[in-house]
């Protein structure tokens, strides 16, 4: 996800999200590297997104499970099928 910072005459926009108050702005990115860079290189305030970070650890928490593993791997059949044609 790329969050990009720009403002008009309203107090908020979304292309990720960007939160301004009179105090402060802050930008909400998830974990990759050069948006990390790009953020501290322009000295603005980030926080994580949270939607991400439970994605994660939801995905680490079930990823040795071998059920689950199977029924994702059935779910991801048939959407490989339709994908590939």
């Amino acid at each position: 996800m790329c969050t990009l910072l720009y403002r008009d005459s309203g107090s908020h926009h979304s292309a990720g999200v960007v939160l301004e108050s009179a105090l402060s702005t802050c930008i909400t990115t998830d974990n990759a590297a050069n948006v990390i860079k790009a953020v501290e290189l322009n000295e603005w305030t980030r926080l994580q997104c949270f939607v991400h970070r439970l994605h994660l650890a939801i995905e680490n928490a079930l990823k040795g499970d071998l059920r689950v593993n199977r029924a994702t791997g059935l779910c991801k059949q048939p959407v490989s099928h339709f994908s590939h044609s």
